[in-house]
């Protein structure tokens, strides 16, 4: 599904989004001498959109990504299980490509990317969403956390 890049620009997104949620904490988190440090993270501080996260683990010849943990609702919402699976065995070959190419663009530069696409759902229709890959290292290597919601989705 083509995506619609919003650069840097998150007014489209609501401020309750877990895309704008998860991107102020985030934010907070950054230190100035690099990317966000898995250890960083609290759980328990981005607790109500823990179900609206996928992390990806870049595979050790960085040619692929590798889900690592899917979100329930993300779950829900798409209609299978990806975690341990590869970019590549969960997308088609143009969506993989153009996933691939912004996924190694985030892990690159070590800058979020903001996007709006559709994707497919389990009863064959599709989903308006809104999404963000952020970069994180952890001591397994670079991570991304892509978080995911429908567009008209509120967290409170």
């Amino acid at each position: 599904m083509p995506i619609e890049f919003l650069g840097k620009e998150l007014s489209s997104i609501p401020l309750n989004h877990p895309v704008r949620q998860f991107r102020d904490y985030w934010v907070s988190i950054k230190n100035e001498a690099g990317p966000v440090c898995r250890k960083d993270l609290s759980l328990r501080e981005i607790s109500k959109i823990l179900p609206w996260i996928m992390i990806l683990d870049i595979d050790e010849d960085a040619s692929d990504f590798i889900y690592r943990l899917a979100g329930t609702e993300i779950v829900q919402m798409i209609g299978f299980e990806p975690t341990g699976s590869l970019l590549d065995d969960v997308l088609n070959e143009q969506d993989y490509e153009e996933r691939k190419a912004l996924y190694q663009q985030v892990a690159n530069t070590l800058e979020p990317i903001y996007y709006a696409s559709s994707v497919p759902v389990k009863n064959r229709t599709f989903q308006k969403v809104y999404s963000g890959v952020f970069p994180v290292t952890s001591e397994r290597g670079p991570q991304l956390f892509l978080v995911t919601g429908p567009r008209d989705l509120g967290v409170t």
